[in-house]
Protein backbone atom coordinates (compact mmCIF):
# COMPACT_ATOMS: atom_id res chain seq x y z
CA UNK A 1 0.00 0.00 0.00
CA UNK A 2 2.89 2.37 0.69
CA UNK A 3 4.20 1.68 -2.79
CA UNK A 4 0.81 2.49 -4.31
CA UNK A 5 0.42 5.67 -2.29
CA UNK A 6 3.87 7.03 -3.14
CA UNK A 7 3.94 6.07 -6.82
CA UNK A 8 0.26 6.84 -7.51
CA UNK A 9 0.30 4.11 -10.16
CA UNK A 10 -3.14 2.54 -10.78
CA UNK A 11 -3.43 -1.05 -9.56
CA UNK A 12 -4.78 -4.33 -10.88
CA UNK A 13 -4.54 -7.52 -8.82
CA UNK A 14 -4.65 -11.12 -9.89
CA UNK A 15 -7.49 -13.18 -8.37
CA UNK A 16 -5.35 -14.89 -5.74
CA UNK A 17 -3.93 -11.54 -4.62
CA UNK A 18 -7.31 -9.89 -4.08
CA UNK A 19 -7.25 -7.81 -0.91
CA UNK A 20 -3.53 -7.10 -0.91
CA UNK A 21 -4.60 -3.59 -1.92
CA UNK A 22 -8.01 -2.61 -0.61
CA UNK A 23 -10.49 -2.53 -3.47
CA UNK A 24 -12.00 0.59 -1.94
CA UNK A 25 -8.74 2.43 -2.71
CA UNK A 26 -9.23 5.05 -5.47
CA UNK A 27 -6.22 3.69 -7.37
CA UNK A 28 -7.57 0.13 -7.45
CA UNK A 29 -9.15 -0.58 -10.83
CA UNK A 30 -9.93 -4.27 -11.36
CA UNK A 31 -8.88 -7.91 -11.24
CA UNK A 32 -6.62 -9.08 -14.06
CA UNK A 33 -6.35 -12.66 -15.16
CA UNK A 34 -9.31 -13.95 -17.14
CA UNK A 35 -12.18 -12.90 -14.89
CA UNK A 36 -15.49 -11.42 -16.09
CA UNK A 37 -15.27 -8.30 -18.30
CA UNK A 38 -11.69 -9.26 -19.11
CA UNK A 39 -11.84 -7.56 -22.51
CA UNK A 40 -12.24 -4.20 -20.72
CA UNK A 41 -9.17 -4.96 -18.59
CA UNK A 42 -7.13 -5.94 -21.65
CA UNK A 43 -8.09 -2.67 -23.37
CA UNK A 44 -6.76 -0.79 -20.35
CA UNK A 45 -3.49 -2.74 -20.38
CA UNK A 46 -2.97 -1.83 -24.02
CA UNK A 47 -2.70 1.82 -22.97
CA UNK A 48 0.20 1.10 -20.59
CA UNK A 49 3.83 1.63 -21.56
CA UNK A 50 5.02 -0.61 -18.73
CA UNK A 51 3.44 -3.21 -16.47
CA UNK A 52 4.97 -3.72 -13.03
CA UNK A 53 4.32 -7.21 -11.67
CA UNK A 54 4.86 -7.48 -7.91
CA UNK A 55 4.94 -11.15 -6.99
CA UNK A 56 3.17 -11.89 -10.26
CA UNK A 57 3.00 -15.53 -11.40
CA UNK A 58 2.04 -16.03 -15.08
CA UNK A 59 -0.01 -19.11 -14.12
CA UNK A 60 -2.75 -16.69 -13.07
CA UNK A 61 -3.16 -15.25 -16.55
CA UNK A 62 -5.10 -17.04 -19.27
CA UNK A 63 -3.99 -14.42 -21.82
CA UNK A 64 -0.61 -13.41 -23.24
CA UNK A 65 -0.41 -9.82 -21.98
CA UNK A 66 2.62 -10.58 -19.83
CA UNK A 67 4.43 -11.67 -23.01
CA UNK A 68 3.08 -8.96 -25.31
CA UNK A 69 3.60 -5.96 -23.03
CA UNK A 70 6.81 -4.73 -21.44
CA UNK A 71 6.81 -6.21 -17.93
CA UNK A 72 9.01 -5.42 -14.94
CA UNK A 73 8.80 -8.39 -12.58
CA UNK A 74 9.61 -7.84 -8.90
CA UNK A 75 9.48 -11.17 -7.08
CA UNK A 76 11.37 -13.52 -4.80
CA UNK A 77 11.93 -15.92 -7.72
CA UNK A 78 12.42 -15.62 -11.46
CA UNK A 79 9.32 -15.99 -13.65
CA UNK A 80 11.40 -16.75 -16.74
CA UNK A 81 10.59 -20.17 -18.18
CA UNK A 82 11.33 -21.83 -21.51
CA UNK A 83 11.49 -19.17 -24.21
CA UNK A 84 9.86 -16.55 -21.99
CA UNK A 85 11.55 -13.90 -19.89
CA UNK A 86 10.13 -10.55 -18.79
CA UNK A 87 11.71 -7.35 -20.13
CA UNK A 88 13.32 -6.85 -16.72
CA UNK A 89 13.14 -8.70 -13.43
CA UNK A 90 14.35 -7.87 -9.95
CA UNK A 91 14.68 -11.01 -7.85
CA UNK A 92 15.02 -10.90 -4.07
CA UNK A 93 13.23 -9.67 -0.97
CA UNK A 94 10.23 -7.85 -2.47
CA UNK A 95 9.81 -5.49 0.48
CA UNK A 96 13.47 -4.45 0.31
CA UNK A 97 13.36 -3.94 -3.47
CA UNK A 98 10.22 -1.79 -3.27
CA UNK A 99 11.80 0.28 -0.52
CA UNK A 100 14.87 0.88 -2.66
CA UNK A 101 12.72 1.96 -5.61
CA UNK A 102 10.71 4.36 -3.44
CA UNK A 103 13.88 5.92 -2.04
CA UNK A 104 14.56 7.59 -5.39
CA UNK A 105 11.15 7.55 -7.10
CA UNK A 106 8.99 10.50 -8.02
CA UNK A 107 5.60 10.02 -9.73
CA UNK A 108 6.08 10.12 -13.48
CA UNK A 109 3.08 8.82 -15.39
CA UNK A 110 0.19 10.28 -17.33
CA UNK A 111 -2.81 8.37 -15.91
CA UNK A 112 -5.72 10.71 -15.20
CA UNK A 113 -8.65 10.31 -12.81
CA UNK A 114 -11.02 10.73 -15.75
CA UNK A 115 -9.50 7.59 -17.33
CA UNK A 116 -10.07 5.68 -14.11
CA UNK A 117 -13.71 6.79 -13.99
CA UNK A 118 -14.26 5.89 -17.64
CA UNK A 119 -12.73 2.45 -17.10
CA UNK A 120 -14.92 1.71 -14.08
CA UNK A 121 -18.00 2.91 -15.97
CA UNK A 122 -17.25 0.50 -18.83
CA UNK A 123 -16.71 -2.31 -16.31
CA UNK A 124 -20.12 -1.70 -14.75
CA UNK A 125 -21.76 -1.62 -18.18
CA UNK A 126 -20.22 -4.99 -19.02
CA UNK A 127 -21.09 -6.66 -15.71
CA UNK A 128 -24.46 -5.22 -14.71
CA UNK A 129 -27.58 -6.99 -16.05
CA UNK A 130 -30.78 -5.16 -16.92
CA UNK A 131 -32.79 -6.81 -14.12
CA UNK A 132 -32.19 -8.31 -10.68
CA UNK A 133 -34.25 -11.42 -11.50
CA UNK A 134 -35.98 -13.26 -14.34
CA UNK A 135 -38.30 -16.22 -14.72
CA UNK A 136 -35.20 -18.45 -14.58
CA UNK A 137 -33.92 -17.14 -11.25
CA UNK A 138 -32.07 -14.34 -9.50
CA UNK A 139 -29.19 -12.35 -10.91
CA UNK A 140 -25.72 -13.60 -9.81
CA UNK A 141 -24.52 -9.99 -10.12
CA UNK A 142 -27.14 -8.63 -7.72
CA UNK A 143 -26.73 -11.57 -5.34
CA UNK A 144 -22.99 -10.82 -5.16
CA UNK A 145 -23.58 -7.14 -4.40
CA UNK A 146 -26.15 -8.03 -1.75
CA UNK A 147 -23.76 -10.51 -0.12
CA UNK A 148 -21.00 -7.89 0.01
CA UNK A 149 -23.40 -5.55 1.82
CA UNK A 150 -24.23 -8.24 4.39
CA UNK A 151 -20.72 -9.42 5.23
CA UNK A 152 -18.16 -7.53 7.29
CA UNK A 153 -14.99 -6.16 5.61
CA UNK A 154 -12.89 -8.90 7.24
CA UNK A 155 -15.22 -11.77 6.28
CA UNK A 156 -13.65 -14.66 4.37
CA UNK A 157 -15.20 -15.65 1.05
CA UNK A 158 -14.29 -18.76 -0.90
CA UNK A 159 -15.58 -19.42 -4.39
CA UNK A 160 -15.84 -22.63 -6.34
CA UNK A 161 -14.89 -22.93 -10.01
CA UNK A 162 -17.37 -22.11 -12.76
CA UNK A 163 -19.00 -19.10 -14.39
CA UNK A 164 -19.79 -17.58 -11.00
CA UNK A 165 -16.08 -17.67 -10.11
CA UNK A 166 -15.28 -15.31 -12.98
CA UNK A 167 -17.99 -12.91 -11.83
CA UNK A 168 -16.96 -13.01 -8.17
CA UNK A 169 -13.29 -12.70 -9.08
CA UNK A 170 -14.05 -9.37 -10.74
CA UNK A 171 -17.06 -8.01 -8.82
CA UNK A 172 -16.31 -9.00 -5.22
CA UNK A 173 -14.61 -6.23 -3.26
CA UNK A 174 -11.84 -7.53 -0.99
CA UNK A 175 -10.54 -5.04 1.56
CA UNK A 176 -7.90 -7.11 3.39
CA UNK A 177 -5.42 -9.85 2.47
CA UNK A 178 -6.47 -13.46 3.04
CA UNK A 179 -10.19 -12.72 2.79
CA UNK A 180 -10.83 -14.11 -0.72
CA UNK A 181 -9.87 -17.60 -1.87
CA UNK A 182 -10.28 -19.29 -5.23
CA UNK A 183 -8.54 -22.01 -7.21
CA UNK A 184 -6.95 -20.19 -10.14
CA UNK A 185 -4.54 -21.65 -12.61
CA UNK A 186 -5.40 -25.23 -11.62
CA UNK A 187 -9.08 -24.20 -11.33
CA UNK A 188 -10.55 -27.39 -9.90
CA UNK A 189 -14.31 -27.70 -9.49
CA UNK A 190 -15.24 -28.73 -5.97
CA UNK A 191 -12.77 -26.34 -4.30
CA UNK A 192 -15.17 -23.85 -2.73
CA UNK A 193 -16.84 -25.77 0.10
CA UNK A 194 -13.76 -27.58 1.50
CA UNK A 195 -11.85 -24.29 1.22
CA UNK A 196 -14.49 -22.68 3.43
CA UNK A 197 -14.10 -25.51 5.95
CA UNK A 198 -10.35 -24.89 6.07
CA UNK A 199 -10.94 -21.13 6.39
CA UNK A 200 -13.30 -21.67 9.32
CA UNK A 201 -10.62 -23.72 11.11
CA UNK A 202 -7.93 -21.13 10.31
CA UNK A 203 -10.02 -18.03 11.09
CA UNK A 204 -12.39 -19.05 13.91
CA UNK A 205 -13.39 -15.46 14.72
CA UNK A 206 -14.37 -14.37 11.20
CA UNK A 207 -17.50 -14.80 9.13
CA UNK A 208 -16.86 -17.52 6.54
CA UNK A 209 -18.99 -17.91 3.42
CA UNK A 210 -18.58 -20.05 0.32
CA UNK A 211 -20.25 -19.45 -3.05
CA UNK A 212 -20.56 -22.54 -5.23
CA UNK A 213 -22.34 -23.58 -8.38
CA UNK A 214 -24.65 -26.55 -8.15
CA UNK A 215 -22.28 -28.64 -10.28
CA UNK A 216 -19.20 -28.03 -8.14
CA UNK A 217 -21.06 -28.32 -4.85
CA UNK A 218 -22.54 -31.67 -5.90
CA UNK A 219 -19.00 -33.00 -6.32
CA UNK A 220 -18.25 -32.39 -2.63
CA UNK A 221 -21.57 -33.13 -0.92
CA UNK A 222 -19.88 -35.76 1.24
CA UNK A 223 -17.91 -33.00 3.00
CA UNK A 224 -21.15 -31.90 4.66
CA UNK A 225 -20.73 -34.88 6.99
CA UNK A 226 -17.30 -33.64 8.05
CA UNK A 227 -18.50 -30.07 8.50
CA UNK A 228 -21.44 -31.24 10.63
CA UNK A 229 -19.29 -33.59 12.69
CA UNK A 230 -16.78 -30.80 13.38
CA UNK A 231 -19.63 -28.34 14.06
CA UNK A 232 -18.17 -25.78 11.68
CA UNK A 233 -20.27 -22.61 11.54
CA UNK A 234 -20.11 -21.50 7.92
CA UNK A 235 -22.55 -20.53 5.18
CA UNK A 236 -22.46 -22.14 1.75
CA UNK A 237 -24.46 -20.34 -0.95
CA UNK A 238 -25.20 -22.50 -3.98
CA UNK A 239 -26.06 -20.77 -7.26
CA UNK A 240 -28.34 -23.30 -8.97
CA UNK A 241 -28.92 -23.18 -12.73
CA UNK A 242 -28.87 -26.92 -13.55
CA UNK A 243 -26.04 -26.50 -16.02
CA UNK A 244 -22.27 -26.26 -16.31
CA UNK A 245 -22.58 -22.59 -17.24
CA UNK A 246 -18.93 -21.85 -17.98
CA UNK A 247 -18.69 -24.72 -20.47
CA UNK A 248 -22.01 -23.62 -21.93
CA UNK A 249 -20.64 -20.10 -22.46
CA UNK A 250 -17.58 -21.48 -24.26
CA UNK A 251 -19.74 -23.71 -26.44
CA UNK A 252 -21.88 -20.73 -27.38
CA UNK A 253 -18.82 -18.58 -28.13
CA UNK A 254 -17.60 -21.21 -30.56
CA UNK A 255 -21.09 -21.51 -32.05
CA UNK A 256 -21.56 -25.05 -30.82
CA UNK A 257 -24.96 -26.24 -29.59
CA UNK A 258 -25.40 -26.95 -25.87
CA UNK A 259 -24.16 -30.48 -25.33
CA UNK A 260 -23.52 -32.45 -22.16
CA UNK A 261 -23.78 -29.47 -19.83
CA UNK A 262 -27.31 -29.72 -18.42
CA UNK A 263 -28.48 -31.88 -15.53
CA UNK A 264 -31.59 -32.39 -13.43
CA UNK A 265 -32.32 -30.19 -10.47
CA UNK A 266 -31.41 -31.47 -7.01
CA UNK A 267 -32.94 -30.56 -3.65
CA UNK A 268 -29.64 -29.40 -2.19
CA UNK A 269 -31.25 -27.73 0.83
CA UNK A 270 -33.00 -31.00 1.66
CA UNK A 271 -29.79 -32.99 1.20
CA UNK A 272 -28.03 -30.60 3.59
CA UNK A 273 -30.69 -31.22 6.23
CA UNK A 274 -30.26 -34.95 5.65
CA UNK A 275 -26.61 -34.60 6.65
CA UNK A 276 -27.61 -32.72 9.81
CA UNK A 277 -26.78 -29.24 8.49
CA UNK A 278 -29.24 -26.39 8.05
CA UNK A 279 -30.66 -26.05 4.56
CA UNK A 280 -32.95 -23.49 2.94
CA UNK A 281 -34.01 -22.52 -0.59
CA UNK A 282 -34.69 -18.84 -1.34
CA UNK A 283 -36.22 -17.19 -4.39
CA UNK A 284 -35.96 -13.44 -3.71
CA UNK A 285 -33.18 -11.03 -2.80
CA UNK A 286 -35.06 -10.18 0.41
CA UNK A 287 -35.22 -13.82 1.46
CA UNK A 288 -31.58 -14.25 0.45
CA UNK A 289 -30.51 -11.40 2.73
CA UNK A 290 -32.57 -12.78 5.61
CA UNK A 291 -31.25 -16.33 5.14
CA UNK A 292 -27.58 -15.26 5.00
CA UNK A 293 -27.92 -13.03 8.07
CA UNK A 294 -29.62 -15.84 9.98
CA UNK A 295 -27.07 -18.40 8.75
CA UNK A 296 -24.16 -16.36 10.05
CA UNK A 297 -25.64 -16.58 13.56
CA UNK A 298 -25.97 -20.36 13.55
CA UNK A 299 -23.43 -22.71 15.13
CA UNK A 300 -23.55 -25.28 12.33
CA UNK A 301 -23.02 -25.48 8.56
CA UNK A 302 -25.75 -23.75 6.56
CA UNK A 303 -26.57 -24.39 2.89
CA UNK A 304 -28.61 -21.77 1.04
CA UNK A 305 -29.90 -22.88 -2.34
CA UNK A 306 -30.54 -20.02 -4.79
CA UNK A 307 -31.95 -20.47 -8.33
CA UNK A 308 -30.04 -18.14 -10.68
CA UNK A 309 -30.42 -17.07 -14.31
CA UNK A 310 -27.43 -18.46 -16.27
CA UNK A 311 -28.09 -16.20 -19.27
CA UNK A 312 -26.41 -13.34 -17.41
CA UNK A 313 -23.00 -14.98 -17.74
CA UNK A 314 -23.08 -14.80 -21.55
CA UNK A 315 -22.58 -11.03 -21.50
CA UNK A 316 -20.19 -10.89 -18.55
CA UNK A 317 -17.66 -13.49 -19.65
Amino acid sequence: NEFVEKTQIPVLTTPKAKGIVSESHPLFLATAGGMAADEVVLELMEKADLLVGIGFDPVESDKMWHRQKKLLSIANASIAEGDYAPALQLVGDVKVILGQILASYSPNHSWKEAEHRDFKSRMRAKLQPSASASSKGLSPYHLTLKLRQILSPSAVLTTDVGAHKLLLGQLWEAYEPLTFFMSNGLSSMGYGFPAAMAARLQFPDREVVSVCGDGGFAMMLQDLETAVRLKLPLVCIVFCDNTMSLIRVVQSRREYPDYGVGFGGTNLAGIARGFGACGEKVDTLEDFERAVAAGLRKKCPVVIEVPVDPEEYQKQI
